[in-house]
């Protein structure tokens, strides 16, 4: 199986489960985080719009798993930061300040060794949504 077929693959399965989950509650944000059409875009493609290549999207779908665990069990915000972005792809897209928030949990995982690190998106007034996973450590 060459890697794009592996992707392929790979991102159906996800896409199947992504469009079942909507929201997931957080305890340590104290609200739900909702799963959207953008948070799966980021899965495959960088903030700019290019798509990210076929092995780091291949790293993220295999990620993607234990999202839900480390928000659920996550205790602790570990970064919480504000940045000026574009919204919308057009050149004259509105600027506006987004919240990201950064969620860790050690201990997820099949054998409970995984840390992993999922980022939130707030923008203004609007709800939580998922935006990214990675892995941390080796």
């Amino acid at each position: 199986m060459t890697p794009e077929e592996y992707r392929n693959q790979l991102l159906q399965k996800t896409k199947g489960f992504y469009s079942k989950i909507e929201k997931v509650y957080s305890p340590c944000i104290k609200d739900h985080i909702y799963f959207n059409a953008q948070g799966f875009h980021h899965l495959q493609y960088e903030n700019s719009g290019t798509p990210r290549t076929i092995a780091e999207q291949i790293y993220k779908l295999k990620l993607f798993p234990l999202v839900i665990p480390t928000i659920k069990k996550c205790k602790v915000v570990d970064e919480k930061k504000i940045v000026r972005i574009h919204v919308g792809r057009k050149k004259k897209a509105k600027i506006k300040d987004a919240e990201f928030w950064s969620l860790v949990h050690d201990g997820v995982g099949k054998k409970g060794k995984a840390k992993v690190r999922v980022i939130i998106r707030k923008i203004g007034t609007g709800n939580f949504i998922y935006w990214s996973v990675m892995k941390l450590g080796g």
